[in-house]
């Protein structure tokens, strides 16, 4: 279901996907493959995966960081927004995935505002710039100081106003 409206205002409402549950048969529900388990067993590959995926991560901000850079001097290239939203995503899902809360969390406010800054062919604003820095240097400092969970207060806050910003910002 989607809560998007198309052109005419409507609400749109999809089928939802049943592939997985035609793949697992007849007789078969998601609870019997999916047990305790199997999350137990995910669960310890990804612990065992994350410190390579948090330096996956920390090349990730590499690149959001020389990016910045280049386009606080100049026009951005064409797909500059693009690789940024692409980096700005990965770190969002793998941080998530590795219990750093807060960090995907300004990783996706992130992705959301480069998304809406995609396309431009003008230097970006002072205000764009610290606002493309702040998630940035909030996502280091996640990861640099092993902030796990959502930050506690100042991190809820933190992101909360980052959202509300950047949201705030696409809608100017």
């Amino acid at each position: 279901m989607s809560d998007k409206p198309d052109d005419n205002n409507q609400i749109l409402i999809y089928d939802a996907d049943r592939r997985l549950k035609a793949k697992l048969g007849a007789g078969l529900s998601f609870s019997q493959v999916v047990t305790p388990a199997v999350i137990a067993q995910a669960q310890e590959e990804v612990a065992k995966s994350s410190d390579k995926i948090l330096q996956q991560n920390m090349e990730h901000l590499e690149v959001l960081e020389k990016l910045l850079q280049e386009i606080s001097h100049d026009a951005p290239a064409t797909d500059t927004f693009q690789k940024m939203s692409a980096a700005a995503f990965s770190i969002k899902s793998n941080a998530g995935m590795c219990g750093y809360g807060f960090a995907s969390a300004l990783g996706r406010s992130l992705q959301l505002f480069c998304e809406a800054l995609d396309g431009r062919d003008k230097k970006i604003s002072t205000t764009e710039r610290e606002i493309i820095s702040c998630h940035i240097n909030g996502i280091k400092t996640a990861f640099v100081r092993k902030i796990t969970g959502d930050g506690g207060i100042f991190g809820q806050t933190i992101a909360d106003e980052l959202e509300q910003l950047t949201v705030r910002y696409r809608k100017s």
